[in-house]
């Protein structure tokens, strides 16, 4: 559980970028990740619909900070 029986917050922000570029940032303040959990090695259905979407689709970046909290970092360039 991200909050372990407490409330929690989510942050969610969409930010234009120098260069045509968005960056979306997902973030909580909830427990975090295991320090050994590698984003390139997860095999989950989930972690590979978002990096499929990201950067497939977007032609984008993936980044995770995992303490305190977890960040989703995206970065994607603009259609237009």
């Amino acid at each position: 559980m991200p909050f372990r029986n407490r409330d929690g917050t989510l942050r969610v922000t969409l930010t234009r970028q120098p260069e045509r570029w968005y960056q979306l940032v997902i973030q909580d303040d909830g427990v975090g990740m295991p320090a050994a959990f590698d984003l390139n090695q997860m095999e989950t259905l989930g972690v590979q619909l978002v990096k499929g979407l990201v950067e497939e689709q977007l032609g984008g970046t993936l980044c995770l900070t995992l303490q305190p909290g977890t960040t989703w970092h995206i970065r994607f360039p603009s259609t237009k």
